[in-house]
């Protein structure tokens, strides 16, 4: 997993990576859904396990980026999470 330092990311790279981040989530998620899920529930566990785990790391990459970006622009009114 990549480390990503959220405070060192200017307005502009944060908003592409949640961009990103948010493009590539959905691609996932679209596997796993409707014609993919079939696949999904026939592949083994490990990888139905690695697969969330991915769409889990990246819906936290894109919920840090944006409560970075909220914080810079309205403050940190509900304190350290």
């Amino acid at each position: 997993m990549t480390y990503i330092n959220f405070t060192e990311l200017s307005d502009s790279s944060l908003a592409d990576l949640i961009d990103s981040k948010t493009k590539q989530l959905d691609a996932l998620a679209v596997s796993i859904v409707g014609d993919g899920f079939e696949v999904f529930n026939n592949s083994n566990d490990d990888i139905q396990h690695n697969l969330l785990w991915t769409i889990s790391d990246m819906a936290s990459d894109i919920r840090k980026a944006n409560d970075q970006l909220h914080d810079r622009r309205f403050g940190n009114a509900q304190g350290a999470a």
